[in-house]
């Protein structure tokens, strides 16, 4: 989804992997959507190579 200003990726861990978009988006801001300790708001972390 793209809202101009924002661009929202929902994925499957194996998409997530796959596409590996962080290395994409690296150079963009982090936002902190303060979702709390909840384990499954939390995107699984993804191995840099």
């Amino acid at each position: 989804m793209d809202y101009a200003d924002i661009v929202v990726h929902v994925q499957h861990s194996e998409d997530r992997v796959f596409y590996a978009l962080e290395r994409l988006w690296k150079d963009c801001p982090v936002v902190d959507l303060e979702l709390g300790d909840d384990a499954s708001a939390k995107a699984p972390a993804v191995e840099e190579s």
